[in-house]
């Protein structure tokens, strides 16, 4: 499906002259560009239908800027990225419509996360390695934007589905990261 959708799109291209040499980059691009769309309207599609919508927009929006510079376990496949993140969504959903840790355990669990993203990210992809003064931007990035995520948490706990929103984004980042360490 995602090679119909990005051929049709690169043949659009090189029809309107915007495509002229260089076609594998643009392919390459052009397909992920497809994926991540395909995904985030999966994942949005999810926390409709779970009735967490705003959870959802919100967990994605914290969720994909705290990882762009973190990093972590990336799926080998379209398909299996898309379901890790319906796994994801689907783990949102059940801790916020049937809470089986305390709101103070979470916020344990959210703090020691941040600890796993200090001592971890970012970590560093195969494919797409990270020079040295790279590495301490996207490290203090990565820092930053977990602890401010858990600090709104604090400041939001009478919001409690958006108090574990802001947690859980830090929890599964980290567990990611994990992953992906014990993976290499």
């Amino acid at each position: 499906m995602i090679k119909i959708i990005v051929n049709f799109l690169m043949n659009s291209m090189i029809n309107h002259g915007v495509v002229k040499d260089r076609y594998d980059v643009y392919l390459y691009g052009m397909d992920l560009v497809v994926s991540s769309v395909i995904c985030l309207l999966i994942s949005l599609s999810a926390g409709f239908i779970l009735k967490i919508p705003i959870e959802t927009i919100i967990y994605l929006f914290c969720f994909l800027l705290l990882r762009l510079c973190s990093g972590g376990f990336h799926a080998s496949t379209h398909l299996r990225c898309w379901l890790t993140m319906l796994i994801l969504i689907a783990g949102l959903a059940t801790m916020i419509s049937y809470p089986c840790l305390s709101l103070f355990n979470i916020t344990i669990l959210s703090f020691l996360s941040i600890v796993i993203i200090a001592f971890f990210s970012p970590v560093e992809n195969t494919n797409k390695p990270i020079i040295n003064n790279l590495r301490k931007k996207l490290k203090f990035q990565s820092l930053v934007i977990s602890i401010f995520l858990f600090c709104i948490a604090l400041i939001v706990r009478d919001y409690y589905s958006t108090t574990i929103t802001l947690h859980y984004v830090n929890i599964t980042v980290a567990l990611l990261i994990l992953i992906e360490e014990v993976r290499k």
